[in-house]
């Protein structure tokens, strides 16, 4: 075995396998380029992917370079191994605090553009008399429209850089949030489930039991490369769940949600049709059509038995809650009265 395949080996038994490919230039007349692109398993390396002395960009969900970055990530690697996922989520962290920073810079650049476009054409806007019209003839006819020309390319890059720089600010802020750490309780839910559902097609790839896997048992190097991901979607797993009760737990569940009751679902209060035992069957109206949908518990935000909230819309308001789907009163008093 050459010591390039052997290598190539390393990567793969982490997962990793990095492909030499082009560029595919859509300019006429420009040549591709070679690109070496970092595939597979990536996330918990890449700490040292981004690290390189070779520079990596993502581009289209996939890590690429214009040098072969083989042998530095495979010393790297061996020398430094993985993140856990914890670390994975840290390290996220930071480097959306640091492109956070970066969208501030880009932000004040662009609103100093438009700051400088703005007082340009007021400048040349003032010195023009209120209603004065372009003298036909007159030897001032070209200044004027060359100034009106100027204040309306002005005034059009003031707009577009602020709304640029507007653009930036909102992103910046978005990065802020993610890098805070602090996750609401939809989004771990989510996150959960996905992590769930990805172990439950390791898990089934593993024992032969999905059409992926063509029903046959993972062998070699494929039951290697499974049970490294079922390892790691076991951690990914451990680590939302307790995220999830660290924020208080999901309060709502079969044992306490029962048919009839209302519960609060993305900002409106609905009657449950059916409790299950992962989500809650809800009605929805749309186009005068009702339809079904589960709610997970995770989303619910507020919870009123059947009694006390037929009670407090009837005695509140004169409404009938037995005969409606969903309704706008906040239900939530009806715990307080």
């Amino acid at each position: 075995m050459s010591e390039q395949q052997e290598k190539q080996f390393t990567l793969a038994s982490v997962g990793i396998k990095i492909v030499e490919s082009q560029t595919k230039p859509t300019k006429p007349g420009k040549k591709p380029i070679p690109v070496w692109n970092i595939l597979g398993n990536t996330k918990p390396y890449e700490h040292i992917i981004y690290d390189l002395s070779v520079k990596v960009k993502k581009w289209h969900g996939t890590l690429s370079c214009f040098e072969d970055p083989t042998e530095e990530l495979v010393e790297r690697i061996q020398s430094e191994g993985a993140l856990s996922f914890k670390e994975q989520l840290e390290v996220k962290q930071e480097r959306a605090a640091q492109r956070a920073d970066r969208l501030d810079k880009r932000a004040d650049k662009h609103e100093k553009i438009a700051d400088t476009a703005y007082k340009t054409q007021k400048q040349i806007a003032d010195s023009i008399p209120l209603g004065q019209p372009i003298l036909i003839g007159h030897h001032s006819e070209r200044r004027h429209r060359r100034d009106l020309a100027t204040i309306h390319r002005n005034m059009r890059s003031y707009i577009d850089e602020s709304n640029y720089a507007k653009h930036l600010r909102e992103r910046a802020e978005l990065n802020r949030e993610k890098a805070s750490g602090e996750y609401n309780l939809t989004y771990l839910g989510n996150r959960l489930e996905e992590a769930k559902t990805n172990l439950r097609g390791v898990i089934a790839d593993i024992e032969g039991t999905s059409s992926r896997s063509g029903f046959k048992k993972a062998e070699g190097k494929q039951l290697e490369r499974l049970l490294l991901l079922k390892t790691q979607y076991e951690e990914q797993v451990q680590t939302w769940q307790e995220l999830i009760d660290v924020s208080g737990g999901i309060q709502y569940s079969k044992d306490n949600v029962k048919k009839g009751d209302w519960v609060l679902y993305r900002g409106v209060w609905y009657q449950v049709y059916r409790a299950n035992t992962k989500t809650v069957t809800l009605h929805f109206f749309y186009h005068d059509q009702c339809w079904s949908n589960p709610g997970e518990y995770y989303e619910l935000r507020g919870h009123v038995p059947k009694d006390k909230a037929l009670a407090y819309a009837q005695e509140k308001y004169g409404v009938d809650l037995s005969c409606c789907h969903s309704t706008q009163i906040n239900l939530s008093k009806a715990l307080i009265s």
